[in-house]
């Protein structure tokens, strides 16, 4: 027996929406449907829910063909790479104080240029190590 649709909750509808930036999950085409993963119309868990555009809503939903659908384990991890990089579009960058304007820089920058600095420090300890020696012999 088929389960009854329940309409899904506006504030549900909207994140779902807002957490995969209004595109698909798995094409990044605009998203048309929030698809119920485990195909239960009532569950409106969000947990359950993926925004597809009309193509892959249709590979999903897809029945007594013989393409393979998408599953509902490909799906959520789909969802989950899709969500994580809208997560890291949206973040804000760490601001380092320059000498008279602030600078926005990515993670990976300031690693590196902490990593080039701590090179910089060793690089150094060597120099003054060596120093005491006669560089024409060495």
């Amino acid at each position: 027996m088929k389960s009854r649709r329940t309409k899904i909750p506006k504030d549900v509808a909207d994140d779902i929406q807002f957490k995969s930036d209004l595109v698909c999950v798995v094409c990044e085409a605009p998203g048309d449907h929030i698809h119920h993963i485990d195909g239960n119309s009532s569950n409106n868990d969000p947990d359950n829910q993926v925004l597809l555009c009309f193509r892959h809503h249709d590979a999903a939903t897809l029945k007594g063909s013989l393409s393979r659908k998408l599953s509902s384990g490909v799906l959520r991890k789909y969802r989950e790479q899709h969500y994580k990089k809208v997560r890291q579009k949206r973040y804000v960058p760490p601001v380092i104080k320059g000498s008279k304007k602030l600078i926005q820089i990515s993670e990976e920058v300031f690693f590196q240029l902490t990593m080039d600095a701590l090179v910089c420090i060793e690089v150094e300890k060597i120099r003054v190590y060596f120093r005491r020696y006669d560089w024409k012999l060495i």
